[in-house]
């Protein structure tokens, strides 16, 4: 079924900063047609992903939070709301050749500081 609607395969430079590779695969997904009913101007615009780039920080950190036991983590205040289930997308980042060397050399060097031998690289490697 997911291959249904596939529509596109999209190379991201993950050298460059968050900001300039969420601006390339917006104008990618916009020359694709993907972005219908999108202000494409108002999405590239330096606050709009000031504004996303600070979203997604503030996701990671709940997430490495929710990890923590109950006693570490901060208690919800009752000014605090909760919001609705966020629409659910899924996206592919799948890697070419070049770059899976480059990260499997990354994880040779680095490997001891993330998990040591415990953990192996996986050299089919994609990120959804």
């Amino acid at each position: 079924f997911e291959l249904t609607a596939f529509r596109v395969v999209l190379s991201v430079d993950m050298t460059l900063s968050p900001t300039t590779s969420v601006r390339q695969v917006l104008s990618d997904l916009f020359d694709e047609d993907l972005l219908m009913g999108f202000d494409l101007d108002d999405l590239l615009g330096e606050s709009r992903l000031v504004e996303a780039l600070e979203a997604t920080n503030r996701a990671e950190a709940g997430l490495r939070d929710s990890k923590k036991p109950a006693s570490d983590q901060p208690k919800q205040t009752q000014s605090q709301t909760t919001k609705g289930a966020a629409a659910v997308l899924f996206w592919e980042i799948a890697f070419d050749a070049e770059c899976m060397e480059v990260l499997r050399c990354f994880w040779d060097r680095h490997q001891s500081l993330v998990g040591g031998d415990g953990l192996k690289f996986n050299s089919d490697a994609h990120v959804t």
